[in-house]
This record gives C-alpha cells, structure tokens and sequence, in this order.
C-alpha cells in the first residue's frame, strides 16, 4: 500500500484532474504513478512537461523505452519494471531476451548497448561519468542532442524510481522483481 494516497480522478486536487485526463487520453488508463504524483499538481504538470518534451526529442521512442529498464533495475525499482516490461510487451517492442539484456544495461545492438551502457553508468555513478564514456556514446553513432537526452531520461527515470519506491506505489502492472544484489 502506498505511503501517501493513491487518488481516483474525482479525489485529486482539482489543478491535477485535466493532467490525469491527458494521461488517461494518452495510455488509456491511469497508472498507479501518475494518481500518487497528482497529490502535487506542479510535480504531475512537471513530470507529463518533461515526457512530452523528450517524446519530441531526437532520441529513438525505443532507446528510451530500453532506458527506462536498465535504470529502473540499477535502482531496484519494481514498479517501473513491472510497467515497463508491460509496455514494451503489450506494444510487441521487445522480446524476453533483449528485456533481459536491456534490464542488464546491454542489449543486442551495438549501436543501443553503448546508449544504455552509457546510461547505466550515469544512474551508478551518479553522474560522473568520463570524457571516455561520453566519446564512446558518440562513437557509437549518438549525436550531441542525443546523448544530452540519454541523461535526461535517465533523470526523468530517476524521479519515477525515486517516487515509487520511496512511497511504496502499489503496483498496478504484472509484477516484475528487480534483482537485489547478494
């Protein structure tokens, strides 16, 4: 059960009832995330901005899709995971391999495993990355507006882990465990 409410549409605060319309609009349903974010309506209207935006950036849809996975593991983030795998799924995006690949920050195209090697080592070390690994990410063929948006997915990503795992979202998704390290 999540730490704070997990409100319908009706129990909202009023500024967040047209967002979670959108997001209704938009996935055909209202995921878990979205009601517990809509207790705040400026952090709902910043985290639907920032998805909007980056959906009209120069990134891939499915590099981003993949991103989501590989920093939802790195955080242990089972909410995230769970609605991920989902998508990618339901969408006939990904099949079990390049998931598990993708949750393992890899996958089996070269050109996308340097994105997601680049953004598994962004959310380890928080950031600091080296001159190396950003040369490696455009070596692999990422221009510099991509590689800016790999970190702002990977923050975006950030925030949706740090949400569910810090209020505990219930999960409204098959479940998907991340794996814990021994």
């Amino acid at each position: 059960m999540s730490q704070i409410p997990t409100p319908s549409v009706d129990e909202a605060p009023s500024q967040s009832r047209s967002l979670l319309a959108q997001v209704n609009d938009r996935l055909g349903a209202i995921p878990n995330f979205y009601r517990v974010v809509s207790n705040s309506p400026a952090a709902l209207q910043a985290v639907l901005s920032f998805q909007s935006a980056l959906d009209q950036g120069a990134l891939d849809s499915l590099v981003a899709e993949r991103i989501a996975l590989t920093v939802a593991e790195v955080n242990g983030c089972d909410y995230c995971l769970s609605a991920q795998t989902f998508r990618v799924r339901k969408l006939g995006k990904l099949d079990d391999i390049e998931i598990t690949a993708n949750r393992n920050g890899a996958s089996n195209d070269i050109v996308v495993d340097a994105s997601l090697r680049f953004a598994r080592k962004l959310v380890r070390e928080r950031g600091h990355v080296t001159e190396l690994d950003v040369d490696d990410v455009r070596r692999a063929g990422y221009s510099d507006a991509q590689i800016v948006e790999i970190i702002a997915h990977v923050a975006l990503n950030v925030f949706t882990n740090f949400v569910n795992e810090a209020l505990k979202t219930e999960i409204d998704f098959p479940r998907i465990g991340a794996r814990r390290p021994a």
